[in-house]
C-alpha cells in the first residue's frame, strides 16, 4: 500500500471556558480521531456543524495545537516544530478558508496578497515574481488585470478563487479546503468544484475537503471520513459508503438529503432532534440518543455504557463506529438518485 502523505492519530482537543457560577469547563471539540490522506487522494470529511470538522482542519495547520494525539506529514511529527522547520511544514500544508470576506485584509490588494508567500519563502522575486502571479490568476479562471484591486471589490466566487491562488502558490503536498463552497451561489459552488476537479487532476494535489454537503463531497472525493460529535463514525470509499452506509449516523445523513420528486416532497428524512440535545455523553455511543436504530432494537444499553470501536463492516473497505452496524438499515433510501446520479465525478 502507498505510504500516506497525512496521517492524523488519536487526535484529541479540548476547548476550556466558564460555566454558569464562574466553574471552569472543557469541551471536547475532537474526540480520539484516527485518520490518513495518501498522496493524490482527496478524502472528504463531512458532518454537521458543531461535529468538530473545522477544528480538525485548524490543528492539521498549526492554527490551533492538540490536547493530544499526533498530527504526522511523511512520517514527521508536526507538533515540536520551529521555526525553519515550521515555516518549510507551513509551504507543504495550505488551507483554504470557508469566510472569503474575512480570509484577506480589505486594505491590501490582491497583488500584495499572492506576493506574501513567495516573499516569507524567498521563493521569487522581480519579474519571476510577476510572472507567477499572474499566472496564478490565470489558473484559477481570473484575469491577471486585476491584480491591483481590492478584495471587497469583487465577488464572493471570486474571492475564493483568488484564496485557492494563494493556497496553491507554494506548490503544497496538501490543502486543506474548510467548507470552500457553502457561502457560494449554487451556480458558482458548480464552478468552483470543477476548478478543484481540473487542479487535481493537473497538479496531483492531496486535499482534506471539509463540507457538510455530501453531494459536493461525492462529486471531488475518493474516501470519505464522517464526523458525529468530534468523534470518527464511518468512513470508506465514497460509493461504497454512500450506497450501503453502515453507521445509523450515516443513513440519516443520506436520508436527509434533498431530492424532489413529483408528488413525494424534497426531504426523505429529518434526523431527529439537534446535535446540541444529546449532551455531554461521556461513555458509549454519542449518537445514541438520536439514534433510529437504537429505538427500533429497544434501547440496547450496550450503545449508552460501551464506546463501538471502528471497526470493518460490510466489505469494500468500510469502517463504522457501531455495535449493531450489521443489522440491515430500514428503508434506506436509493443514493443513486439523491447523490451519485446528480453529483457525478469520478468512480
Amino acid at each position: 500500500m502507498t505510504e500516506a502523505l497525512l496521517s492524523v492519530r488519536g487526535l484529541v482537543k479540548d476547548f476550556h471556558g466558564r460555566g454558569i457560577g464562574g466553574s471552569r469547563q472543557a469541551v471536547r471539540a475532537v474526540d480520539d480521531v484516527s485518520f490518513d490522506v495518501f498522496p493524490g487522494e482527496a478524502l472528504g470529511l463531512v458532518g454537521e456543524s458543531g461535529s468538530g470538522k473545522t477544528t480538525i482542519g485548524r490543528l492539521i495547520v498549526r492554527l490551533e495545537e492538540p490536547t493530544s494525539g499526533r498530527v504526522e506529514l511523511r512520517g514527521q511529527d508536526v507538533r515540536g516544530l520551529s521555526g525553519r522547520q515550521l515555516l518549510a511544514y507551513r509551504r507543504d500544508v495550505q488551507m483554504i478558508f470557508q469566510n472569503t470576506q474575512g480570509a484577506f485584509n480589505p486594505r491590501r490588494t490582491v497583488r500584495s496578497v499572492l506576493t506574501d508567500p513567495y516573499r516569507i519563502h524567498g521563493l521569487a522575486s522581480g519579474p519571476e515574481l510577476d510572472s507567477r502571479i499572474a499566472n496564478l490568476m490565470r489558473r484559477v479562471g481570473l484575469s491577471p488585470d486585476m491584480l491591483d484591486r481590492y478584495p471587497q471589490q469583487f465577488s464572493g466566487g471570486q474571492r475564493q478563487r483568488i484564496g485557492i491562488a494563494r493556497a496553491l502558490s507554494l506548490e503544497p503536498a496538501l490543502v486543506v479546503a474548510d467548507e470552500p463552497v457553502s457561502a457560494l451561489d449554487v451556480s458558482v459552488q458548480a464552478q468552483v468544484l470543477n476548478l478543484f476537479a481540473d487542479l487535481r487532476r493537473e497538479l496531483g494535489l492531496s486535499m482534506l475537503f471539509i463540507s457538510h454537503d455530501l453531494r459536493a463531497v461525492y462529486f471531488l472525493c475518493e474516501r470519505i471520513a464522517v464526523l458525529y460529535l468530534g468523534r470518527l463514525v464511518e468512513i470508506g470509499p465514497r460509493r461504497t459508503l454512500l450506497e450501503h452506509p453502515a453507521h445509523p449516523y450515516t443513513r440519516a445523513l443520506v436520508g436527509s438529503i434533498p431530492a424532489f420528486r413529483p408528488g413525494g416532497g424534497f426531504t426523505r428524512e429529518v434526523i431527529r432532534g439537534e446535535i446540541s440535545d444529546s449532551g455531554p455523553v461521556t461513555t458509549g455511543c454519542h449518537f445514541a440518543p438520536r439514534c433510529k436504530l437504537w429505538r427500533e432494537l429497544g434501547q440496547p444499553s450496550r450503545c449508552t455504557q460501551e464506546r463501538p470501536p471502528l471497526r470493518p463492516v460490510t466489505g469494500g473497505g468500510v469502517l463504522a463506529a457501531c455495535h449493531f452496524a450489521d443489522v440491515p438499515p430500514d428503508g434506506t433510501p436509493e443514493v443513486a438518485d439523491t447523490v451519485a446520479g446528480r453529483a457525478g465525478g469520478p468512480a
